[in-house]
Order: C-alpha cells, then sequence, then structure tokens
C-alpha cells in the first residue's frame, strides 16, 4: 500500500497527510489504547524548565519583519522547554524497537521515555506486536536509553542524543555498569561511528536495538534542555580535528530535490555565489571528518536550513557568518539561530516565497536579495 500511495502522491503531501492522521488517532483511538504512567515523585531524579530561545537575549531588531515573525513563537515567555532524568526500577519495563516508546505492563506508555513524545509526528507502539505478537525479548538488568524522536537526525544526534550522557554524567548518573541502548537506525549512521570510537564514549557498554523489544526492571530515562551550551561546545572538542591556523572558505550548503526542502531557482543563486568564490556542497555526501575539516576553514556559510548547518560548530573559537535560507513554513526553526548565538557567530536568515514546486518541497529564493547580501559583505574582496 505504501508503495502504492508513493507512486501516485508526493512524499511532501504524504507527510502533510500523515500528520493529520496522526493528530486525529492521537486524539481518539490512541486514548481508548493507551494509558500514561505517571513516575511518582521518587522516581524524578531532576525536572526543570525554562525558554532556552529567550535565555539567550537574542536581538531580533535587524531581522526583516518576515523573520521576525517566524520566530515571534519562540519568544513568547510560555513557551519552554524541558530538562529531566527519570529513573524507574522494581517493574518490567519493555523499550518496544520502533520508535522507542517506555512501555510499562502491557500498554502504560511512560512520556518521559523520548523527549517529543506528544508531538504530532510521534508512533504509538504497533498493536500487533504490543497484544498479538509473540514478539522477541531480550532481558538487561540495568540500562540508559537513548532512544529518541529525531534519534537519526545529524543535529539531533548532539543536540539531544549525546547530550543525554553528558546530563547524566554531571549529575553523577552516568553508571559504567549500565546498558547504553541505541536503535539500529542511529547506530548504523557512520557519523555515529565515527564520532564515538576515538572518544571515551566508545568505553559504555552498548546495546543497539533492531526488532528485538528491551526488557528491564531499571531504567534511566532523560532530556537535556534543547542548545546547552557547555555540551555542545564539549562535543565540538571531542570531535573536531586538532586546532591550527584557518583558512576563510565559503560554503553553499545546497540539498536535494528529493529532501523535500530544494530551492528552485538554484542554478540562479549559485551563479551568483559563484562570482564571491562560494563552494556548493551536500553535506549528506561527505564523512564526518571531511565536514568536520571544511567547516574549521568555513568564515562564511549560506545554507539551505537542514541538519548541515550543525557542523558551525566546528568553526568554534574563530568567525564565522551564517546566511540561513528557509523554505515555506508558518514558522522558523530556531536550530541555527541558537547556535550562532551561542558560540559567537554573525547570523542572518532570508524566507523563500512560493515556487511552482512545493507540493514537493521547492521553494523560490529571490535573487536579488542573495545578490544585496554579498554586495554589503564581500564588496571588498
Amino acid at each position: 500500500m505504501k508503495g502504492f500511495l508513493k507512486r501516485i502522491f508526493s512524499h511532501f503531501f504524504l507527510k502533510q497527510a500523515f500528520l493529520l492522521v496522526n493528530t486525529i488517532k492521537i486524539k481518539t483511538v490512541d486514548r481508548i489504547l493507551f494509558s500514561t504512567y505517571s513516575p511518582a515523585s521518587s522516581e524524578i531524579i531532576l525536572f526543570e524548565e525554562k525558554n532556552p530561545f529567550l535565555e539567550l537575549n537574542i536581538d531580533m531588531d535587524n531581522f526583516e519583519p518576515s523573520v521576525r515573525d517566524g520566530f515571534s513563537r519562540w519568544m513568547d515567555p510560555n513557551w519552554k522547554q524541558d530538562q529531566y532524568i527519570v529513573e524507574i526500577r522494581g517493574k518490567t519495563i519493555s523499550i518496544e524497537p520502533k520508535s522507542g516508546w517506555g512501555i510499562i505492563d502491557k500498554s502504560k506508555l511512560v512520556y518521559f521515555s523520548l523527549g517529543f513524545a506528544k508531538a504530532s509526528y510521534v508512533l504509538k507502539p504497533p498493536l500487533k506486536e504490543l497484544f498479538f505478537s509473540n514478539r522477541t525479548k531480550i532481558f538487561i538488568p540495568k540500562i540508559i536509553s537513548l532512544r529518541d524522536t529525531g534519534e537519526e537526525n545529524y543535529f539531533h544526534f548532539f543536540n539531544d542524543i549525546i547530550a543525554k550522557l553528558l546530563l547524566l554524567r554531571d549529575h553523577q548518573m552516568l553508571d559504567p555498569l549500565a546498558t547504553i541502548v541505541v536503535s539500529e537506525k542511529l547506530w548504523s549512521k557512520n557519523y555515529f561511528q565515527d564520532f564515538i570510537k576515538d572518544s571515551w564514549l566508545s568505553k559504555l557498554n552498548w546495546f543497539v536495538q533492531r526488532g528485538e523489544w528491551v526488557q528491564t526492571n531499571h531504567v534511566i530515562f532523560c532530556k537535556a534542555f534543547t542548545h546547552t551550551a557547555t555540551y555542545l561546545s564539549e562535543l565540538a572538542d571531542l570531535a573536531k580535528p586538532i586546532d591550527s591556523a584557518r583558512s576563510n572558505k565559503r560554503v553553499f550548503v545546497t540539498r536535494k530535490s528529493t529532501s523535500l526542502r530544494f530551492i528552485e531557482n538554484e542554478g540562479e543563486i549559485c551563479s551568483i555565489l559563484s562570482q564571491y568564490g562560494f563552494q556548493n556542497i551536500d553535506t549528506s555526501t561527505l564523512s564526518l571528518k571531511d565536514q568536520m575539516a571544511l567547516f574549521s576553514d568555513a568564515s562564511d556559510v549560506i545554507a539551505i536550513h537542514g541538519a548541515g548547518i550543525s557542523n558551525i560548530i566546528f568553526r568554534k573559537g574563530h568567525a564565522l557568518r551564517l546566511l540561513e535560507i528557509f523554505h515555506i513554513n508558518d514558522y522558523l526553526p530556531f536550530h541555527y539561530i541558537m547556535l550562532a548565538s551561542i558560540f559567537g557567530f554573525n547570523y542572518q536568515a532570508l524566507r523563500g516565497t512560493q515556487g511552482e514546486k512545493s507540493g514537493t518541497g521547492g521553494f523560490y529564493l529571490n535573487p536579488q536579495k542573495i545578490q544585496e547580501y554579498c554586495r554589503l559583505n564581500f564588496s571588498n574582496t
């Protein structure tokens, strides 16, 4: 059925349809089938809330109105994120393999098991496996779950997944005898393997969850605040090559037309950028080592919003100017304006407009705005 639908409808349309259907399902069927496990106060080791965007005091006055409007939702003091450590023991807890939900008894969901468990894109555990199948199980006495929403995404790997271990370490809860559970889709990423192999992370006791259900009677779930400056700085130091004199490359981070986020008039944009010495790069084609080396040397980055911008952390300690290009969206994600603020980089943004291929993620970028940006910043080079 999935293959049939993909042949008829665009990936972009199917994604929007899925979000709508899953949102309805969450509010109806899921409420009947699943209950919630509320941890006892003794099981909540840490719980904090704050608005991490406002905490950075980013000056929004220099942005054009459409960009300020796009970021406005994060400037609401009532919008908050949480940071927590939850430790449950003495009960039978299962980690299902598909999404990483923590489950107690048959259907009590532990919402602390996933950082954004209530988001509209998060599926509940498959009913067939939950109630009817003879699923494969493996028992592990004590686990730390690194399962999470967006776990295989390059940015979330740094910001959300590995940050969990640093949070636990800082609270003296990173037990070397505990088993660290990660998904196969994260473990199989080359950047994950390259990152951990030469650091203290390689000495941890890892378990790769494939199709089996992991059962335990002692589990730790946790979540760090988004964009924790000390953690991102430490991860940049863990991964990057030995610091040396930097060159000043100019990089344009592009994306394939199959990525659901691409510039329809990219040829026109690249023509302008080439006049100012920009190199076109698709970070999805590069190894972690190559990305570190490239962005360590990049003084100017123009990039379509995406995980590849995470690499600016490897420019730590040196000047960088970032222009982030956003596709059509009701709001602007805060990930890289916050990264730039944390590392002291210059940040600017442009929003694309409706193109002819919006149904597949395409958008139009005004070439005059790119030309003006380059003229103002590179007129003397």
